[in-house]
């Protein structure tokens, strides 16, 4: 058996810069990268260049319009949009002048050489910082899947609040609680959403409801006039930034937006809607119950499901595919396959495989099943009891103009469909797809190397 790689030397299995002896490419960065802004970041790091542009990793031909077939499930065949994060190539040079470099031109060539490497250096760096803080135990990792496996620990681990950034989030809740319990005595606000389950990600909102007996509940919205009150109070206590304050009273969810003075947090504040409330209740329960702790293997144990929910709303995120009303999956949509996923998976059923020492081999396989082998088409997903599938067209939720879209059983409403909203479906099946094909293909040249 070869000896194990070194750390300085070891290439990671994420990662799509060339394999560089120091730092170690990262493999989760194939499909990973840290391109999120500075002040966006649990923890801190120092600012960093523009990340290289994404590109398509697919070739650019299509077919002519005539030869195209523009139904969605030719577009998903053609499988052409998954979004990679190769670099963009370097602008080409100005044409050459004619005349002479002078000595001054030769005399900083080297110079000039030098520091564009030390620049690519520090780029290499700040891609992958999880690889260097909390940092990955290349030494012990005896294969390529192992080291994907601790990388993804890793990840999770950089992507996680700070305690401080948390305790910062719960003082601001505190600090609109109070404001509007002045104005309204008998109201109360209650936080859900990512925030409310703990599986926000850098520059996430904070989702808040304000319940009080005394105003509309559903299915009467709140009147524009409450809202626009609302979010003048907002202003006038100094909670809100003044120009990011917006009434959107003409939703199904009517609700104010705005972005906080203190911490810079997008919030938005819906009035008596209590379902996503439940629903986080829901949420941290099933988080826990399908945790699979392991005391001592980590440092810092987030938890299998926990974990893969912020692993899979990173590679949609970074992709813009994450968010209901573009068409892509929501926290609770993703979060419901991640529980499906772990709940009929044959090894964990049959105590084959440790889920906490394979999270990024699960990872691997969740992007497997939802971009090549579900059947969308005939099936449902249901989290009651230990889970399992349904037939759509029994429970009446096929939809025969668009037979391809996802359907998730609400587990505190079995009449709702989480993700009856995410009509751009087939888009982010392409995009788990061609994720999976990116980071086996890393995987299996990896491990050639080892």
């Amino acid at each position: 058996m070869p000896a194990p790689i070194a750390r300085s030397a070891a290439p990671s299995p994420l990662s799509s810069a060339a394999p560089s002896p120091k730092p170690p490419p990262s493999l989760v960065s194939r499909v990973l990268k840290s391109h999120l802004a500075p002040q966006q970041q649990h923890q801190q790091q120092p600012a960093s260049p523009a990340p290289p542009t994404a590109t398509p990793t697919r070739s650019s031909y299509t077919r002519p319009l005539a030869e195209q077939d523009s139904t969605p499930r030719a577009q998903f065949e053609q499988q052409q949009d998954f979004i990679g994060f190769d670099a963009s190539p370097p602008p080409r040079d100005s044409p050459r002048s004619h005349s002479k470099r002078s000595r001054d031109d030769y005399d900083h060539a080297d110079d000039d050489d030098e520091g564009s490497r030390r620049l690519q250096s520090r780029e290499r760096n700040r891609s992958t910082p999880w690889c260097d803080r909390p940092g990955v135990d290349w030494d012990r990792a005896h294969s390529a899947i192992d080291q994907l496996n601790r990388e993804a620990h890793a990840f999770v681990d950089y992507v996680s609040p700070s305690p401080q950034e948390h305790e910062l989030r719960l003082w601001t809740i505190e600090l609109i609680r109070r404001t509007i319990h002045h104005s309204y005595p008998d109201a109360s606000i209650e936080c859900f959403g990512s925030v409310g389950t703990s599986l926000y990600l850098p520059g996430g909102d904070i989702d808040l409801v304000l319940l009080s007996p005394s105003l509309p509940f559903p299915p009467l919205k709140p009147s524009a006039s409450l809202l626009h009150r609302l979010a003048s109070l907002l202003l006038t206590s100094g909670i809100a930034q003044p120009n990011s304050l917006v009434v959107i009273a003409k939703a199904r969810v009517p609700i104010v937006k705005f972005v906080t003075r203190h911490g810079a947090f997008p919030v938005d504040l819906s009035v008596n809607q209590r379902g996503g409330v439940d629903a986080a209740v829901k949420v941290r329960s099933m988080l826990e119950e399908y945790a699979y702790r392991e005391e001592g293997y980590h440092p810092v144990d987030h938890g299998v499901a926990r974990s893969l929910v912020l692993l899979v709303k990173a590679f949609l995120g970074q992709r813009g595919m994450n968010e209901v009303f573009t068409g892509g999956l929501g926290s609770y949509s993703i979060i419901c396959l991640v529980i499906s996923f772990l709940q009929l998976h044959p090894k964990i059923q049959t105590a084959t495989i440790n889920p906490n020492r394979n999270l990024g081999l699960l990872f691997v396989e969740f992007l497997e099943l939802y971009g090549k082998h579900f059947n969308y088409d005939q099936a449902g997903i249901t989290l009651r009891g230990r889970g399992g599938y349904f037939n759509k067209h029994d429970k009446g939720w096929y939809r025969p103009g668009q037979p391809y879209l996802l359907s998730i059983e609400d587990p505190n409403d079995p009449k709702n469909d989480v993700s009856g909203g995410s009509h751009a479906i087939i888009r982010v099946r392409q995009t788990l797809s061609g994720g999976f094909d990116v980071l086996s293909a890393s995987l299996c040249a990896r491990q050639s190397l080892l």
